[in-house]
């Protein structure tokens, strides 16, 4: 998702109510550039979707890892959450819903951590892990909500444990015994 919709591995597209999908080179959290679109308030959900990248094997996430993606909110009033698809096309694939930020702190405007745990997938149709080539990323509001400046940047798989600290020190954790 850095500078442009044609990736060197898929073209992303507009969903539902998004319209202007393109690259942000002003705004982005990682690499040279996001995605960003507007909302027409149509529809109750906007977003981005790809689903011609080519295949990638996500059986060492799908049991116990999260995906995590970068979005930046002009104003969150009535947005309900944020939803990602993964999967082999838009009839099977694993679901999942974020309703706050990765730290679970409720959506602000501006740049928000969205944390997708595939511990709580939903699966629709029968997804093979092995050939993955069908993402979808995008918000649900309420119909009506039609304003302009919303970006996604950098989704990424993880296993693991996540981290996302400010800190003023070299020290950041304290042992049981209380010393840095």
């Amino acid at each position: 998702l850095d500078s442009t919709t044609t990736s060197p591995d898929g073209t992303w597209s507009a969903v539902a109510d998004a319209t202007g999908l393109a690259a942000d080179t002003n705004r982005y959290v990682e690499g040279g550039g996001s995605l960003g679109f507007n909302l027409t308030g149509s529809a109750i959900t906007a977003g981005i979707q790809n689903s011609t990248f080519t295949d990638i094997d996500i059986a060492d996430f799908v049991n116990y890892g999260v995906a995590v993606a970068w979005a930046y909110v002009n104003s969150t009033t009535n947005l309900t959450q944020f939803s990602f698809e993964l999967g082999n096309d838009a009839s099977n694939y694993y679901y999942m819903v974020a309703t706050v930020q990765s730290d679970g702190n409720a959506f602000r405007n501006g740049w928000n951590q969205l944390r997708f745990n595939f511990v709580d997938k939903t699966t629709t149709g029968t997804v093979t892990d092995t050939e993955v080539d069908f993402c979808r990323l995008y918000m649900v509001k309420t119909s009506g909500k039609d304003d302009d400046g919303y970006n996604f940047d950098d989704i990424t798989l993880h296993t693991g444990e996540i981290w996302s600290v400010l800190y003023y020190s070299r020290s950041l954790w304290t042992d049981s015994a209380g010393a840095y």
